[in-house]
């Protein structure tokens, strides 16, 4: 279940740096949305023409990359 996302405004070369930097810190991305849980998957994306959202299953893992990535 998603405790928390965010959605951001980026070229692409940006969201490929916030991508990867997610897959290290939280491993494999959810294959959809519906999957994002405790256990296994703890995050996943969707991503739109101008911005891609990030979802999380923990407020707190919302909150670092928040911390990371806000300009």
């Amino acid at each position: 279940m998603i405790a928390a996302e965010v959605t951001m405004n980026s070229n692409m070369d940006g969201t490929w740096e916030r991508l990867d930097w997610c897959r290290k810190q939280f491993g494999q991305r959810a294959p959809s949305a519906d999957t994002i849980d405790e256990t296994r998957f703890l995050w996943g994306y969707r991503s739109g023409i101008f911005e891609t959202t990030y979802q999380f299953a923990h407020a707190r893992d919302c909150t670092l990359f928040i911390l990371r990535w806000s300009r």
